[in-house]
């Protein structure tokens, strides 16, 4: 009769002991969000598309929070509100950036691209040859008794040199 008997459940890893195992149905964290409650980004869709009644023009209309929002900021910057101004230009900035029409990496890596920045390449290493070589006609082409001339008045006026110096004219 001792087959009749059960083993006790095995415990260990992947195998919690009973009485401390999720009920059927039950999530491991009880006291998280609700099933249905919507997430922060959601919320702020919902209250934007919301629509209010607004009069413009004499005619009463709906429209949503979020046109009217924007009129309201377009409308402050019309008016000279600097701090409009700038909202206004952060959305378009964000917008142009966002903007279906941008160009991607993909468009950039075709073949007729490589080209032209090849061309372009070239053209200022081109540049460069050019302005090094001007640079040495100009260094050869100086005369060298300028230079000469130049150093003689700075050796006389240096403390650390050997040579005497002469003694200034007194006035007269």
């Amino acid at each position: 009769m001792a087959d009749d008997r059960e083993a006790p459940p095995k415990v260990g890893y992947g195998k919690p002991p009973a009485a401390s195992r999720f009920r059927p149905g039950q999530s491991g964290n009880t006291k998280g969000r609700p099933k249905g409650e919507k997430n922060t980004a959601t919320i702020w869709n919902e209250e934007l598309n919301a629509r209010i009644p607004v009069t413009e023009n004499g005619k009463r209309k709906t429209i949503s929070k979020r046109r009217a929002y924007i009129k309201q900021v377009t409308n402050k910057a019309a008016s000279g509100d600097l701090k409009a101004v700038a909202t206004i230009e952060n959305q378009t900035r964000f917008q142009e950036s966002q903007a279906a029409g941008a160009p991607t990496r993909e468009v950039l890596n075709r073949n007729e691209d490589q080209a032209v920045m090849d061309g372009i390449l070239e053209r200022l290493r081109a540049a460069d040859e050019a302005r090094r070589t001007s640079e040495a006609l100009l260094e050869s082409s100086s005369p060298r008794h300028l230079e000469a001339d130049l150093e003689a008045p700075a050796a006389q006026n240096d403390p650390n040199s050997d040579s005497p110096k002469e003694a200034p004219d007194a006035p007269t």
